[in-house]
């Protein structure tokens, strides 16, 4: 506008020769009141790039070939504006204050990093108090194959993010969010999920999602994230976290399942908090003090067991050696006579998974070059004998040897 109060707008195409190779060029438009509105074309753009600051009127910005920015700050960002990044391949939108926005089809398209940021961050001027964000994606925001990466990791623990990806079907997310209680929602793609600090609600939707922690006081006893749709395929990423304070490095968990834990550093269990229902609740114990320092709540369904293969800088816990010999209900012996594999579950006669008791499980036996090795249970050495058959076709294990099946 002017001294006279008369309002302007602008519409700008840019050449390519307006950017010298490799430079960058400002366009500085946030001083432009509600009702003055620009529009700018930098599609002609080959070989530099542009930064724009949009205004409070109406915006159509496109970029170049170039990673271009395109900055909001309080307001200046609503459903009339546009966004088309161009032909980069890290085009970033940045939002700095209270927005809540249901993005349109069009709205925003050829963008890879939207950064969301925190009062807090004086880069493009001060802004002061705090912010929060309450963002719903089209489809059409992310293109098909592609990927948005949503970068919201200043904000404080009184800044929030609501972000529901759930109307994207072929492209992917991968959310950074900060130390507030945020409500985060991929799409169908594989997406990957930072929620930060505090307690957060995660869904991630239709693929198999990433949950990603870096520290313990990311989700703990006073502050557990929710994961809600916790489905087969989904993982949780633990490897940033160091699972034993006790010594240098970083150090991964130990499965333990369903166990106690034993007061030793680094064991991770889960037990169910829904009298059998949906609901889980993962542990890890970092420290050795037999107390949990994260804690991470899960709804899986359907159901579907939690093991090993659910995280991500996990180790199964170590097998102890099986102890061959009679232990009181258990006798290993060794079938010279054949090559089968046997589990007996009794005393009733044996053929090659007969009934009666006797039925093949290479889970508990192993044919090392020939002979079988052969678990039977609830049966004695004289018992066993009789069932196998004759004497001189079994070698009896020493019940003092150890070994590994």
């Amino acid at each position: 506008g002017d001294n006279a109060g008369n309002f302007y707008d602008y519409n700008i195409i840019s050449p390519d020769a307006a950017v010298a190779a490799g430079q960058r060029l400002i366009i500085q438009a946030n001083t432009l009141r509600v009702g003055e509105d620009f529009t700018f074309n930098g599609s002609a753009e080959t070989d530099g790039s542009f930064l724009i600051y949009g205004g409070l009127g109406t915006d159509n910005l496109t970029g170049g070939a170039g990673n271009d920015g395109f900055f909001f700050g309080q307001g200046r960002f609503g459903a009339s504006d546009v966004i088309n990044g161009g032909a980069g391949n890290m085009d970033q939108l940045g939002l700095q204050g209270n927005f809540t926005v249901t993005f349109g089809a069009a709205q925003m398209s050829g963008i890879e990093f939207l950064v969301l940021l925190s009062a807090s961050d004086n880069r493009f001027g001060s802004s002061g108090g705090t912010v929060s964000y309450d963002l719903t994606m089209n489809n059409a925001n992310v293109a098909a194959g592609q990927t948005l990466i949503i970068s919201a990791n200043t904000l404080t623990a009184t800044e929030t993010l609501t972000f529901n990806g759930s109307a994207e079907l072929d492209g992917r997310f991968e959310i950074y969010s900060g130390d507030g209680n945020d409500v985060i929602t991929g799409g169908s793609g594989n997406d990957l999920i930072f929620g930060g600090g505090r307690g957060d609600t995660l869904t991630g939707g239709a693929g198999n999602d990433i949950f990603a922690y870096r520290a313990v006081t990311d989700s703990n006893s006073t502050q557990r994230d929710g994961i809600q749709d916790f489905n087969a395929g989904d993982r949780i990423d633990l490897s940033r976290i160091d699972a034993n304070t006790n010594v240098a490095g970083n150090q991964d968990f130990t499965f333990v399942g369903n166990a106690a834990f034993s007061s030793t550093a680094g064991e991770l269990r889960f037990e169910n908090i829904s009298l059998g229902g949906p609901i889980w609740l993962i542990q890890g114990d970092v420290n050795g003090d037999g107390v949990s320092d994260l804690e991470i709540v899960l709804v899986i369904s359907p159901a579907d067991p939690i093991t090993v293969d659910d995280f991500i800088g996990v180790n199964a816990a170590a097998q102890e050696p099986l102890k061959a010999g009679v232990d009181g209900t258990t006798l290993l012996v060794m079938d010279a006579g054949g090559p089968d594999m046997l589990k007996l579950d009794g005393l009733g006669p044996v053929n090659d998974g007969g009934s009666q008791g006797g039925h093949l499980d290479i889970a508990f036996a192993r044919d090392f070059g020939g002979p079988a090795m052969v678990k039977l249970l609830d049966g004695d050495g004289e018992a066993a004998l009789a069932s196998l058959g004759p004497a001189d076709d079994l070698t009896m294990i020493i019940p003092t040897f150890d070994m590994t099946l």
